[in-house]
């Protein structure tokens, strides 16, 4: 007997790095295949206008950050996470998983990311000392 798998955990599977101290920026789009009314397969960009994104960086069951109020959803199906260095300054190091859930307008949500995460510390100080 053939077992079969019908769907998947997730869209994209991808570890995050995620540097304490220090900007964080990440792209990710979204396109989709589909069938034009000639019967050709294209790929068109998602439109996510009026989505909202579910985003969190876990360890241990806990939230380490909690990424959503940094990600920005546009019409061309590109998500940006831009993380300011304030936001990370203190993040303890240490792996942990992460995942970008986008809920649509009507509730329905798609899990479009996930995977390993791990916290990283810089080696240098940014913090600003007379010389």
């Amino acid at each position: 007997m053939t077992r079969n798998t019908l769907g998947r955990s997730c869209l994209l599977e991808a570890n995050l790095i995620l540097v304490a101290g220090v900007t964080n920026t990440y792209r990710l789009r979204w396109l989709r295949r589909v069938t034009d009314k000639n019967g050709v397969t294209v790929v068109r960009p998602m439109d996510l206008t009026g989505w909202t994104p579910h985003i969190q960086v876990r360890r241990d069951g806990l939230t380490v950050i909690d990424l959503a109020p940094y990600t920005l959803l546009d019409t061309d199906g590109t998500i940006t996470i831009r993380v300011p260095d304030e936001a990370t300054q203190g993040l303890p190091a240490g792996a942990g998983a992460w995942d970008l859930l986008l809920e649509d307008p009507s509730g329905d949500v798609t899990r479009l990311a996930a995977g390993p995460a791990l916290v990283e510390t810089t080696v240098s100080d940014t913090e600003r000392s007379p010389h």
